[in-house]
């Protein structure tokens, strides 16, 4: 098996840049954009007109999604909020659509037993990460529905799926790209937009990540906090600051993610001058990947973290950087009242 070309991240972020400014390719794709919007606005007057038309479940439904195209954090926020409500005594569920899962059996519960390639990058570090059951399947309604048939929880959390409108939902989180925004403010393919900006008006909470977007007034700003890196073969850590004497310039950074330009950056503002390769977005690592770096140590996102570390003879050598999420004091009360809004019934931390 053949290895995947070598990429460097900013000439991947070059190739997306007709969706960031007014370029003749972008408006050589406005006539898809304008049908792509079109079929939009009316799939989404349809459900809203024809609420029976959405499934909805006896426990309250979360989405966590975007009105962009790409990778905006949604899957950190998705983590964190978990988290959240777990020291809060909620029972938490979480449905995927399990994008680059090679399963041929839905819906699948995640566990130790199924492999990132078999269920996705994203479903098996939510599954590692929160310790909550994780329902895989490209019908999130299917998924729901075994959720609740299969474990008594209080409130459903979707990664992904604001477009999913077949899936009732009693709230719903966008989650902005703090850096590029909305780009040029055009519909796929021209542009990067999923949605209306306007669509950002039903939404309950709006997160722009690592800093203000200017797309929306009222937004939460979500802060990455790296913690440590953790070794994939034996589970040793090491904090930032050792990391960066220990770590030489036989290291490099792999990310196969959908920005992995923002990768490379938090390594730089950390203080790490490494060559990062890019990979396509949920690829599927071989050894065959690393045969040409024989010397060297591999600093991996948590992402990649999932696949990598079921490549033994390549683990030991790959350390996975991890990442917290930090809000404002106010976050906490916020959050409360807006999960008491829909019935959820939240405890004092301990």
């Amino acid at each position: 098996m053949s290895s995947a070309p070598l990429v460097d991240p900013e000439s991947i972020a070059e190739k997306e840049s007709f969706w960031y400014r007014d370029s003749i390719s972008s408006r050589l794709l406005l006539p898809l954009s304008w049908l792509f919007r079109l079929v939009v606005h009316i799939r989404y007057r349809y459900y809203l007109r024809n609420p029976h038309r959405s499934w909805r479940s006896e426990v309250p439904v979360c989405i966590v999604g975007n009105i962009t195209a790409g990778g905006t954090g949604k899957t950190p926020l998705l983590i964190w909020l978990t988290q959240w409500l777990s020291i809060r005594g909620v029972k938490v569920g979480v449905v995927s659509r399990g994008y680059g899962g090679s399963s041929n059996r839905y819906p699948l519960e995640v566990n130790q037993n199924i492999s990132a390639s078999e269920c996705g990058d994203e479903p098996k570090l939510i599954a590692s990460k929160t310790k909550v059951p994780v329902i895989v399947d490209p019908n999130r309604v299917r998924a729901a529905k075994s959720l609740v048939s299969s474990h008594t929880v209080d409130v459903i959390l979707s990664d992904d799926g604001l477009q999913h409108y077949s899936l009732g939902r009693q709230l719903e989180m966008a989650v902005l790209d703090g850096t590029r925004g909305v780009g040029n403010g055009r519909f796929l393919p021209a542009g990067p937009l999923r949605e209306p900006v306007k669509r950002l008006e039903n939404v309950d909470w709006v997160v722009s990540n690592s800093q203000a977007s200017g797309v929306w007034e009222e937004e939460w700003i979500m802060q990455v906090a790296p913690e440590s890196f953790i070794n994939l073969g034996d589970g040793t850590r090491q904090s930032i600051h050792a990391a960066r004497d220990s770590f030489t310039k036989n290291t490099i950074a792999i990310a196969g993610i959908s920005n992995p330009n923002r990768f490379k950056t938090l390594l730089k503002n950390l203080g790490f001058d490494v060559k990062c390769v890019a990979f396509p977005d949920h690829y599927r690592y071989t050894e065959n990947d690393f045969k040409k770096f024989s010397e060297n140590i591999f600093l991996v996102t948590e992402k990649d973290a999932q696949k990598i570390k079921e490549l033994p003879t390549i683990a030991s050598r790959c350390w996975c950087l991890e990442i917290g999420i930090n809000f404002s004091d106010k976050v906490d009360e916020f959050l409360q009242n807006l999960f008491k809004s829909c019935g959820v019934t939240l405890q004092v931390p301990a």
